[in-house]
């Protein structure tokens, strides 16, 4: 099995590099071209999640260094210069070598790898000769504001295969800001039908980030093929709505967790909502729980608003 994996993450890892590279002598050509700077960024950013979720970490720290740079670039902040280009190159090279020394190669040049840290480092700092921001980016800048998603995300049963780790993923959600997880069960069979190596759990996430949707599409960008990820804006600290937020049951539905005529025939009960859809199995613990984290953390985030 571990050999299986080995084979899996270099054959892709090997492919992705070529893209990478590909992309790098596109950009040096087209240093303004937003596509481009996607490719090398998507690039970057599946070599880092590949490599986490193998469990090699010194080539998914190093690709983080060199996706934080190049997500400056795509935000405007930092202009591409053939020195950036250059630095990237010679990065691509070190984490092909990496990969080779993690299948038996010959060892890494850490004496490079750090040289060519610094070497980001220092365009970083040095502002890499600042682009003047775009009229768009300068009203995200200016207007600011925390936005709360609602995520939910299926990964395919047999997702263990192909060497990932799900907590890497929900490592990554947790960078991008305040996030609350939890994790559905609903799913797991009895034990004489458990197969320790299948996922049977899926993901309810509320997450409160500055980044954007596209900052937490890019967390799945190593499993979009075979995730399935809802994602939903429910609460926008630009958008002045400080009422209360939605009922239970009212999220069930939206989840797609309960049905409207069900609802009505709970709500008949003298008990509380969410013990007399469990009760009746009409929604699980978890989907209630899910449910309440998030009207409890959209009402915070409201409540926060006024006082602020």
């Amino acid at each position: 099995m571990i050999e299986s994996l080995g084979d899996i993450f270099k054959e892709e890892s090997l492919e992705i590099l070529g893209e990478l590279e590909h992309s790098l002598l596109e950009l040096e050509e087209s240093p303004d071209d937003q596509e481009v700077i996607g490719r090398v960024f998507r690039s970057l950013h599946t070599i880092k999640g590949s490599g986490g979720m193998a469990g090699l970490n010194d080539i998914s720290a190093f690709a983080h260094e060199v996706e934080t740079v190049f997500e400056e670039v795509r935000s405007g902040a930092i202009v591409v210069t053939p020195l950036l280009v250059n630095l990237t190159l010679a990065a691509r090279d070190q984490i092909k070598r990496m990969v080779d020394a993690y299948c038996g190669g010959a060892p890494v040049d850490a004496a490079e790898i750090a040289r060519i840290s610094a070497g980001l480092r220092l365009l970083v700092a040095a502002g890499g000769k600042a682009a003047p921001l775009t009229e768009a980016r300068q009203t995200a800048v200016a207007v600011g504001g925390m936005v709360t998603y609602r995520i939910r995300f299926h990964l395919d049963p047999n997702i263990f295969f192909h060497g990932v780790n799900p907590l890497y993923l929900l490592k990554e959600l947790q960078r991008l800001g305040d996030c609350w997880i939890v994790a559905q069960t609903d799913a797991i069979p009895p034990l004489e039908e458990f197969d320790p190596e299948r996922c049977y759990l899926y993901w309810d996430v509320i997450l409160t980030t500055d980044r954007g949707q596209n900052a937490i599409e890019d967390v799945f960008i190593f499993v979009a093929d075979t995730c399935r990820l809802e994602i939903h804006a429910i609460d926008d600290d630009r958008i002045v709505d400080d009422g209360d937020y939605k009922r239970l049951g009212e999220i069930l539905i939206e989840r797609g967790d309960l049905r409207a005529a069900d609802l009505l025939a709970a709500l008949s009960e003298r008990q509380r909502l969410g013990d007399v859809l469990v009760e009746k199995k009409l929604a699980t613990p978890g989907q209630i729980s899910a449910a309440l984290v998030e009207q409890e953390r959209v009402q915070q985030q409201r409540e926060s608003r006024k006082i602020t």
